[in-house]
C-alpha cells in the first residue's frame, strides 16, 4: 500500500486502499430492485408524515369536545396530547395546528354550527369594545351565520 503525506508532518499518515474494479455484472440486480421498490410504493403508496399528526389532532379535538380526554396542549413546534408528544414540521403541519387550535377554541353555538355544517367558507368578525361579532358564510347553502360571542344571535339568506 502506498502511504500520501499532506501538508507538514504531523506523524499521521491518510492511506490510499485500491478500488476494486466495477463491473456490469454488480449493476445487474439493480432493475430488479428498482422494479420491486416502484411495485410497493405502488400497492401500498407512499408513506404519508403529515397523515399522522393529522388523525392525532382530530382524535385528540374529538375526545377532548367529547369530554373524554383534557385538551391537548398545542403549540407551534409540537404537539402534547395523552398518546404522546408529536413534532410539528412543515408549513402544512402548522397549519394544521391553528386549525385545531381554532376548533378547541369553539362552545355554544358555534360548535354546533360548525360540527353540524362544517367549516364555513368565509369568516369574518368585528370587534367592537369587548364584543367579538363573527359571522360565517356557507355560499353553497346560501346561508349566513352571525355570532355574538358563542352565541347564534341571527342568521340570513345570502
Amino acid at each position: 500500500m502506498a502511504a500520501l503525506r499532506h501538508g507538514a508532518y504531523t506523524g499521521v499518515e491518510n492511506v490510499c486502499l485500491p478500488t476494486p474494479e466495477v463491473t456490469p455484472a454488480m449493476f445487474a440486480k439493480s432493475p430488479l430492485i428498482i422494479a420491486a421498490l416502484a411495485v410497493a410504493f405502488t400497492v401500498q403508496g407512499a408513506p404519508s408524515a403529515q397523515a399522522g399528526i393529522y388523525e392525532e389532532l382530530q382524535r385528540s379535538v374529538r375526545e377532548y369536545q367529547n369530554h373524554e380526554a383534557p385538551a391537548p396542549a398545542l403549540t407551534k413546534r409540537q404537539i402534547i396530547t395523552p398518546n404522546g408528544t408529536f413534532a410539528v414540521k412543515g408549513k402544512q403541519e402548522r397549519k394544521q395546528v391553528r386549525m385545531a387550535a381554532w376548533n378547541l377554541s369553539l362552545q355554544g353555538d358555534r360548535l354546533n354550527t360548525r360540527q353540524r355544517l362544517g367549516h364555513p367558507t368565509y369568516r369574518f368578525y368585528e370587534l367592537r369594545g369587548d364584543v367579538r361579532t363573527e359571522i360565517w358564510t356557507y355560499p353553497h347553502l346560501d346561508r349566513i351565520y352571525v355570532f355574538r360571542g358563542d352565541n347564534l344571535i341571527e342568521t340570513r339568506l345570502d
